[in-house]
């Protein structure tokens, strides 16, 4: 990333910037303009037949966003 190596800016979720923001080779900007999102959302039909695939990302998902509270409870 461009950012990272100080020739650039990046629009990214937060937590993909998160260990950096911490050791400080990033810095975050236009905090008044990007509120914190608390997570991602998924819309899909949920009346019709659900895909092996989609189902199997919904299932990751899921299990992405359990795993991060863990962590995040853990590092409290």
């Amino acid at each position: 990333m461009a950012a990272r190596d100080g020739v650039g800016m990046a629009f990214v979720h937060e937590s993909y910037a998160d260990e950096d923001i911490r050791q400080g080779k990033l810095v975050r900007l236009f905090e008044d303009w990007c509120p914190a999102m608390p997570g991602f959302y998924l819309y899909y039909p949920s009346r019709k037949h659900m895909s092996a695939a989609l189902r199997s990302f919904v299932d990751w998902c899921i299990k992405y966003r359990q795993d991060e509270e863990a962590a995040g409870s853990a590092a409290a």
